[in-house]
């Protein structure tokens, strides 16, 4: 079976598109808005799993394998801290045929106090909650080779005040392929004294086949680093702490989004420009940048960089990334979508060191 769950969001019009071919109904519909209901005199939240809905028979061919879509949980609050939000990270993970998914549940106040919720589904079964633990934003979810569930979660300081400043956090969930998301062992990978960031919201994560795991992210400047900083942490399995390594600083923008992966030769980071610029009220994101650890050094490439075409001053989102990936072969693929040339840059970083690159027909809308 595939398997797409998807999070209501108003924020994605692919999405909306794709909820309605599957239900039509209005927003609010309880029966097809099946995102947690805040109580007004409570404030507690229903976390009754949601209805599922097989694919029309139309979208079955003898082609192409049979889909299974569902709604699922969504956010009340979209809007900084909703599910929708962090393309980069991995919410949704699968043990054989159990899968297990996160959602951000909170109330439709923007100072919310929002929560890391885990569900598990096995087989054709329902939604079924686990912990619930705290957090501003949605974080990451990654499967280890002996079945445990790693959860990685930022915790702010003080949500009402700076939903920003916090603690990255691991859940650890041993018996996870045993269906067990309530019982989990708990570490901070990163702490906060509350005077700057030293850690990201937007940090991504991987965990490779040796159950080594990887954070990525961006950290600005004037957070005890030079400049702009591109950051990793790793733990391999049986040590006790995670190291850190700085991937890139002085960089002279912010690099955020970062999709992380552990290779065969070290380690790479695809990250986006995010600059936030008060006077155009809004955010850059124009360069496309790769960073890679090898021979115990790091490096840095500028995949697509339209900072110079004739559009960047009125266009801010000229760039956009979608994945980084190893093959079999050991060459690591990295998926950049160039806005400015209205198509997909698919990059391949072979594996005796040589680029390449090439435009993927049609895959722009």
């Amino acid at each position: 079976m595939q398997f797409i769950a998807l999070p209501v969001s108003l924020a994605s019009v692919s999405l909306l598109l794709l909820l309605a071919s599957c239900n039509g109904g209005p927003p609010g519909d309880p029966l097809l808005d099946p995102r947690p209901q805040a109580d007004a005199a409570t404030r507690t939240f229903a976390r009754t799993p949601p209805p599922t809905a097989a694919a029309p028979d139309d979208l079955r061919t003898a082609e192409a394998p049979a889909l299974f879509i569902e709604q699922i949980p969504g956010s009340l609050n979209h809007s900084p801290d909703g599910t929708w939000w962090g393309y980069n990270q991995s919410k949704i993970a699968r043990i054989g045929d159990t899968v297990f998914m996160f959602v951000v549940e909170n109330d439709d106040d923007p100072g919310t106090e929002s929560r890391f919720a885990l569900y598990k589904k096995q087989g054709d079964g329902v939604w079924e909650p686990g912990a619930i633990l705290p957090t501003s934003r949605p974080g990451n979810i990654v499967v280890d080779s002996k079945g445990g569930l790693h959860a990685f979660v930022f915790d702010p300081l003080d949500v009402l005040e700076n939903d920003s400043l916090g603690t990255l956090e691991h859940y650890y969930f041993s018996d996870a392929y045993r269906g067990n998301i309530s019982d989990y062992q708990h570490e901070t990978v990163i702490g906060n004294d509350g005077n700057s960031e030293t850690v990201n919201i937007r940090f991504g994560v991987s965990i490779g086949p040796d159950d080594t795991m990887l954070v990525a992210y961006g950290l600005t400047e004037g957070n005890g680093f030079q400049g702009h900083t591109e950051q990793v942490h790793y733990k391999r399995p049986g040590e006790d702490g995670w190291t850190r390594l700085i991937a890139g600083e002085n960089l002279g923008h912010d690099f955020y989004y970062s999709f992380p992966l552990i290779t065969d030769f070290g380690f790479t980071v695809l990250a986006v420009q995010d600059d936030y610029v008060p006077a155009t009220d809004g955010n850059i994101y124009q360069i496309a940048s790769y960073f890679e650890y090898a021979d115990n050094a790091w490096s840095q490439r500028l995949l697509v960089d339209n900072t110079g075409h004739p559009e960047a001053k009125t266009r801010p989102q000229l760039v956009e990334i979608s994945d980084n990936f190893q093959d079999s072969m050991g060459n690591v693929h990295l998926l950049v979508l160039d806005d400015a040339a209205e198509e997909y840059r698919h990059f391949v970083r072979a594996a005796d060191g040589t680029w390449t690159s090439k435009a993927i027909p049609g895959a722009h809308n």
